[in-house]
């Protein structure tokens, strides 16, 4: 048989019944599999855990050199970014993201922005040496 020029050419594709030991799964090592919610829980309590410890981180090393508000303005916003950046695309792996969801975060952020300013103040009121241990810091920066 041949083929001439002007004969359309037609090709079929049959597809065989699915069979367990090709599952998704199995069928490619480079396609990611989906994020079990315990895995999420997980990460989500790492990326927690990563936001706290970059406000903290913030506000220790800024507390000697801003106002105790601001510091502590600069270091929740450090950690708020964070926590988006990882939840958004490490927790919930989101490739595209609104910006209703990041004008939403922000506002929630800002009013608990306040809060922990105020809550921050309050607390170094009663319990002065709360974050204490200026030794790690140059004397330059160091409170006097």
């Amino acid at each position: 048989m041949t083929w001439r020029r002007d004969e359309p050419i037609v090709v079929c594709y049959f597809s065989p019944a699915p069979d367990p030991q090709h599952s998704f799964e199995n069928t490619s090592s480079k396609m990611k599999k989906p994020v079990t919610t315990s895995r999420q829980i997980v990460r989500f309590l790492a990326a927690g855990g990563v936001a706290i410890t970059t406000d903290f981180g913030v506000y220790y090393f800024l507390r000697n050199v801003l106002p105790v508000s601001g510091a502590k303005g600069v270091s929740f916003i450090c950690g708020g970014v964070v926590a988006y950046l990882l939840n958004t695309y490490w927790v919930f792996e989101q490739r595209q993201t609104s910006s209703a969801g990041a004008v939403k975060f922000a506002v929630a952020n800002t009013l608990l922005l306040g809060v922990n300013v105020l809550t921050n103040g309050g607390v170094l009121k009663v319990w002065p040496t709360a974050v204490a241990g200026d030794s790690c810091l140059p004397h330059s920066l160091r409170a006097r």
